[in-house]
C-alpha cells in the first residue's frame, strides 16, 4: 500500500503543477514561494493550510493590460492563494460589498436602530 500511496501522491503533485502552469503560468516553485510568503495559510481567513485540499490560486479575471481570456490567468493576474470558501467570497463580491461586510462585523447598522 505504501508504494501505491506514494505513486498517487506524486501523480497528484504533477497534476497540480501542470494545472497551475497551464491556467496561471505559475511554476511549482512560484506556487510554493507564494505559499511560504503567506506562512502556509489562506491569505484571507488564515485558517486553511492547504494540507487536505491545496489552496486555490486567486487571480484577477479582468486585470487591465492582460490580453488573455478571463477564465485563465497569468503571473501578473495572480493575487494570492486562498481556500475554496474565501476564493468564492472574493469572486462573488466586489470591493464595495466586502467593505460593507466589514462594516457589518465592526459596527452593525441594525444596532443603531435597535439601541436608540
Amino acid at each position: 500500500m505504501t508504494h501505491h500511496r506514494e505513486r498517487r501522491k506524486q501523480a497528484r503533485n504533477r497534476s497540480h503543477e501542470l494545472r497551475t502552469k497551464a491556467n496561471y503560468g505559475l511554476t511549482s516553485e512560484q506556487y510554493w514561494a507564494i505559499y511560504a510568503a503567506q506562512n502556509g495559510r489562506c491569505f484571507v481567513c488564515q485558517k486553511a493550510t492547504g494540507k487536505a485540499k491545496r489552496l486555490a490560486v486567486d487571480h484577477d479575471h479582468y486585470r487591465e493590460g492582460c490580453s488573455h481570456a478571463p477564465d485563465v490567468g497569468c503571473p501578473g493576474c495572480v493575487r494570492a492563494l486562498l481556500c475554496g470558501p474565501c476564493n468564492q467570497i472574493i469572486g462573488r463580491l466586489n470591493a464595495q460589498a466586502l467593505s460593507r461586510a466589514i462594516t457589518v462585523l465592526i459596527d452593525p447598522p441594525a444596532q443603531r436602530v435597535l439601541c436608540t
